[in-house]
């Protein structure tokens, strides 16, 4: 059997490209540490509390793990906060990146996730 390296350890991060979508977004690259899945457990737990709930624990999730990223403005480097992260063209991409869950979050499942919420 091979050696592997794959546990996740403090203070480790991986690099990650979004690449652009002509027409629709530019690209992003970023540094970030990866998200646990008891971390996206607690993310994922606030869809049955509410949408908003739900999409601000994504962002504040989201900005709490990426180090750093390409996004400018003006000549300075935009900071990484959770409302900065909410403005993204690239959000759900970048949550599915960090994420790697099968069943990560998509405009879809949000619609439906709504529609589940205003029925109960």
């Amino acid at each position: 059997m091979r050696r592997t390296s794959s546990i996740i350890r403090d203070g480790y991060d991986y690099h990650g490209d979004i690449p652009a979508n002509p027409g629709k977004h530019g690209g992003l690259e970023f540094r970030y540490r990866p998200i646990l899945p008891e971390e996206a457990d607690e993310v994922y737990a606030k869809k049955t509390e509410s949408v908003a709930d739900f999409h601000t624990a994504m962002r504040e999730t989201i900005a709490s793990h990426v180090t750093a990223w390409s996004e400018w403005h003006d000549d300075k480097a935009v900071p990484i906060t959770p409302d900065a992260v909410g403005r993204l063209p690239v959000f759900w991409e970048l949550w599915n990146y960090m994420n790697e869950r099968a069943d990560a979050g998509t405009e879809d499942s949000l619609e439906a996730d709504t529609k589940n919420l205003k029925a109960g």
